[in-house]
């Protein structure tokens, strides 16, 4: 599908503006409809986004899109260039712009020197792509077994060859049009094969499912916070896909006993030869078996990585940092936090439970002139566990020092950015 077709569907979707089209587009869409809920939860949270907080019912409209333009892969960039403005003005108002003119070679270092006493607004943004363990394949299945189809004790030859085809319920409904015998003999060699199917595949997913949840619980207990949280967001996930999979399994039973019931006494000899012999109870049960096989969901039990997402705004002073945001991530989940210290992913506290760590970090930049400069800190100024060092660039626009960014990966392929955007 042209991906301006899902650009248009999460634009409209930001807006309000979904109708039947963008709904249908939703239900064949497992990426658009996992945006949709991540930004129903980044406006659950928005409210509480920032150390005022908005209460204005368009604000923070402006701010849950703002987070969500945020993203790391911005695939609504136009939506993300006013809503990022948004959010810079929202936190920006009543705070003394931090500039620096100076061209000298050593301006971050002079940037560093320039921090008021009295604070400095700014936008906090972090991305993480969280490695979880791979799901190893699932060998050791239990077989679900149903129950058959009856057959008629004299089986008809029949007239004509069975109908097939992809539409299971118009040639289920063909069938039962056909002498009652001969249907049940179609019914056992097309639906049967097909609702065994479909039972395997819905074991398999509930089993896959439950030793997902098995691993991830077991990763849990790792002391990276952002492992743990990742585990813990997946799990959720998990939770949901087990469910699915168990609720669908259960009202495939519940359909194919039904079906079978109701097509034991067609089958029985009296009635094996007679025109018109289904009972509207067998037709419906046999096409409600039809609708639950054609509905079927297939779920995914086997994210290997979650990608989070924080905004935050807060106020850094030389004595203390007050910080407020929220952590989002592709599973649907979304995190308040309204401090350094409770940063579900601990991503602020590299750069802020000591407010010197901002400083150390622009004074260990290289001598540059240029409109950015880029070096590594070292790892006793500032460093993520388990991650190789920091990659910092800061970036200069003709008002002065514009952000900094810092940057990593673990061997793992978890890969991580921070930004530090002071308030203009």
């Amino acid at each position: 599908m042209n991906a301006d077709v899902h650009e248009k569907v999460r634009e409209r979707i930001a807006y309000d503006d979904a109708d039947d089209t963008v709904n249908e587009h939703l239900a064949q869409c497992a990426d658009c409809q996992r945006w949709a809920n991540r930004l129903d939860g980044i406006r659950s949270a928005a409210a509480d986004l920032g150390t005022q907080h908005p209460t204005d019912a368009q604000q923070v409209d402006q701010i849950a899109l703002a987070v969500h333009g945020a993203t790391r892969n911005r695939q609504r960039r136009r939506v993300a260039g006013w809503a990022s403005v948004a959010a810079v003005t929202v936190v920006a108002v009543g705070v003394a712009t931090l500039a620096s003119r100076d061209s000298a070679p050593d301006r971050l270092a002079a940037v560093a020197d320039g921090y008021a006493a009295e604070g400095t607004r700014f936008v906090f943004e972090a991305s993480a792509t969280v490695a979880l363990p791979e799901m190893g394949a699932v060998g050791d299945l239990q077989p679900v077994v149903l129950r058959s189809f009856p057959v008629c004790a004299t089986e008809p030859t029949p007239s004509s060859e069975f109908p097939t085809g992809a539409d299971l319920g118009d040639m289920v409904d063909e069938l039962l049009s056909a002498e009652p015998c001969v249907a049940l003999s179609g019914l056992r060699d097309e639906l049967g094969p097909r609702a065994q199917a479909a039972a395997d595949s819905l074991n398999l997913q509930a089993t896959s499912a439950a030793r997902r949840i098995e691993q991830l619980e077991a990763t849990t207990s790792d002391g990276d916070a952002l492992v743990r949280q990742s585990a813990q967001s997946a799990i959720v996930e998990a939770r949901a896909s087990l469910g699915t999979a168990q609720e669908d399994l259960l009202e495939l039973r519940d359909a194919q006993n039904e079906s079978v019931n109701q097509l034991a006494e067609v089958a029985q000899s009296a009635n094996s030869g007679a025109p018109g012999g289904f009972q509207p109870a067998a037709r419906d049960s046999v096409l409600a078996l039809a609708a639950v096989l054609e509905n079927t969901a297939s779920t995914e039990v086997t994210r290997n990585a979650v990608e989070w997402d924080t905004l935050g705004t807060g106020t850094w002073t030389r004595s203390v940092v007050e910080l407020s945001g929220t952590a989002t991530s592709d599973t649907g989940s979304a995190t308040v936090f309204d401090s350094v210290d409770n940063d579900p992913l601990a991503l602020a506290q590299v750069l802020f439970t000591d407010p010197d760590t901002l400083l150390a970090v622009l004074r260990g930049a290289p001598a540059s002139s240029g409109a950015s400069v880029r070096w590594t800190v070292p790892t006793d100024v500032a460093s993520i566990q388990g991650a190789n060092p920091l990659e910092a660039e800061a970036t200069f626009t003709s008002t002065g020092f514009d952000r900094l960014q810092l940057s990593t990966r673990r061997s793992a392929g978890t890969v991580i950015t921070i930004t530090f955007i002071p308030a203009r």
